[in-house]
């Protein structure tokens, strides 16, 4: 029966359950630590973002124009990537010398 009813919610938006159940889910625990976890992913995504511009603004100061194969392996590096290739901004001679490890 729980499974019938976790299933039948799972396309319902929060509003539609209050009205339904007369529950808010905020209201639960399960429904805090949704919220949390989608808050703590959004703030790592944030911070990998703003990252991401910041080395790019970087790269761009000290090379110029970037190639579209640059900015595509920037967009898709982790935060570690991103940490040791602005490292290596300070003492790479050319573009290429920035994505060595």
């Amino acid at each position: 029966m729980e499974l019938f009813l976790l299933n039948r919610f799972r396309k319902l938006s929060n509003e539609e359950v209050i009205n339904m159940l007369n529950l808010n889910l905020m209201d639960t625990q399960a429904g805090q630590d949704i919220y949390h976890m989608g808050m703590t992913e959004g703030e790592r995504k944030g911070q990998t973002n703003g990252e991401r511009g910041i080395f790019m603004r970087l790269l761009k100061k000290r090379f110029g124009k970037l190639p579209y194969s640059v900015e595509s392996k920037i967009e898709n590096a982790t935060s570690a990537q991103l940490e040791q290739w602005a490292l290596n901004i300070l003492d790479a001679k050319t573009m290429e010398d920035v994505f060595q490890n």
